[in-house]
C-alpha cells in the first residue's frame, strides 16, 4: 500500500443492534360491516337507514352515538346466472368506533351490539397510543447499543472511535400489530366461548439500527 493510500484509508466498524419495547394497547377499534339483500335500491337505502338508527340507539346509551364514523355505502344489483335477470339488491357499509378502553367498558359496548340483532358483522382491533414516540424511543435505545458495542470493538482494537459513516435504520413491519377479531354477524347474544379477547397482551415493537463508523 503506498503512502497516499495508506493516508486516506480509514477503518470502518459496522455494527448492528436491535430494541424491543411492550407497549399497552390504549384504544379500541371496534367495526361494524352493515349489509344485506333487499328488493329494491329503496329498500337497500331503507334497511340500512333502520340498521345504523340501531347502533345509534346502543351507542347513544355510552355516550358514543357521534363517534361512530361511516363510509363507503353502496348497494348493486343481483342477478340471476340465467340471461342477467335481476333478482335482487345488495348494500353494504363500514362503520369504525374509537374506545378508549381506561374511559368505556369495550366488553358492555360489544355486547350491547352484538345483541341489538343488527344485521352486521363485528370486529375488534387494539391500538397503542403514540406510534412515533415509541418508535423515537426505541431507535435511540438501539442506538446507545450500538455505540457501545463499537466502543468495544474499536478500543478492542487499539482505536479511537471516529464519526459515523453511516446508519441505516429498520423497523419490524409496517405496523404495530393490532390485535383483531371477526365475528359473524350475530342474530343473539354470542356465547362466553365465542367472545374476542377485552384484555389484550401488550403489543411488543422492535425496531433495528445498523451504524458504520470511521
Amino acid at each position: 500500500m503506498s503512502a497516499t493510500s495508506e493516508a486516506s484509508y480509514r477503518p470502518i466498524v459496522k455494527v448492528g443492534a436491535a430494541a424491543t419495547a411492550m407497549v399497552e394497547p390504549v384504544t379500541a377499534v371496534i367495526s361494524i360491516r352493515f349489509g344485506r339483500r333487499c328488493k329494491s335500491q329503496e329498500a337497500c337505502a331503507k334497511d340500512y337507514a333502520a340498521e345504523l338508527a340501531k347502533a345509534h340507539a346502543v351507542l347513544d346509551g355510552f355516550g358514543l352515538a357521534d363517534e361512530l364514523k361511516t363510509s363507503g355505502y353502496h348497494a348493486y344489483a343481483r342477478r340471476t346466472a340465467k340471461r342477467g335477470v335481476i333478482d335482487g339488491y345488495e348494500y353494504g357499509s363500514w362503520g369504525t368506533l374509537k374506545v378508549e378502553r381506561s374511559q368505556h367498558d369495550v366488553s358492555a359496548i360489544w355486547q350491547a351490539l352484538s345483541g341489538s340483532g343488527m344485521a352486521a358483522s363485528f370486529g375488534i382491533s387494539f391500538e397503542i397510543a403514540d406510534e412515533r414516540t415509541a418508535e423515537d424511543s426505541l431507535i435511540a435505545d438501539a442506538v446507545s447499543q450500538a455505540l457501545s458495542s463499537a466502543e468495544a470493538l474499536a478500543h478492542a482494537a487499539g482505536m479511537a472511535l471516529g464519526g459515523v459513516r453511516e446508519m441505516r435504520y429498520q423497523r419490524e413491519g409496517d405496523g404495530f400489530g393490532p390485535v383483531m377479531y371477526g365475528g359473524a354477524a350475530p342474530s343473539r347474544t354470542l356465547g362466553l366461548d365465542e367472545q374476542p379477547d377485552f384484555e389484550p397482551e401488550p403489543v411488543e415493537i422492535e425496531c433495528h439500527v445498523d451504524v458504520d463508523w470511521f
